[in-house]
């Protein structure tokens, strides 16, 4: 049986470094469905339920055709937390494509850089990648307003908190 086309863009090496990682199962879980292709997205939604979700657009944006990377990078308010991320995290010429490109196939050599000590940038992608998840469920399901200020904020105390655990877990 052949695999689906988004799993041939993941090598053996980069699911076994990906299963190696302590993540929380949110990040697991968004990364995951990501590379999989199984993000509801309302695009996704719409084409599997249309009676349930009316339309295909972007709750947040009302942009057409809301699809994983509109839900993940492309909404104008994502892209604000992923630029603040790069800017704040990461080197300041690594873009978004780059991002997306390095979480759908796992593959983080490109993005080699990380501002903060103690954390490999892979770790700051997937911190902000469900982060953004969860923004957008609460928007979806709480109908708390999607704020990337907010979602940077969670960002900025979410990798400090995993510097600060890996800097005990050291000394054990």
């Amino acid at each position: 049986m052949e695999q689906p086309l988004a799993l041939q863009n993941v090598s053996a090496s980069h699911w076994k470094f990906f299963w190696s990682l302590s993540l929380t199962y949110i990040q697991r879980n968004v990364i995951y469905r990501l590379i999989t292709g199984c993000i509801p997205s309302r695009s996704r939604l719409h084409y599997m339920m249309p009676g349930v979700f009316e339309s295909h657009n972007c709750p947040v944006c009302l942009s057409p055709n809301e699809t994983a990377s509109h839900l993940l990078f492309d909404c104008p308010s994502k892209e604000k937390v992923w630029l603040g991320v790069i800017f704040e995290f990461l080197w300041p010429t690594t873009s978004i494509t780059d991002i997306k490109e390095a979480l759908l196939s796992l593959d983080f050599s490109d993005i080699w850089y990380s501002q903060v000590k103690g954390i490999h940038p892979y770790r700051i992608l997937l911190i902000t990648l469900s982060q953004i998840w969860l923004a957008h469920m609460r928007f979806v399901f709480d109908n708390i307003i999607l704020v990337p200020e907010a979602i940077l904020v969670n960002v900025r105390s979410t990798v400090r908190q995993t510097v600060d655990e890996d800097q005990i877990h050291s000394l054990l």
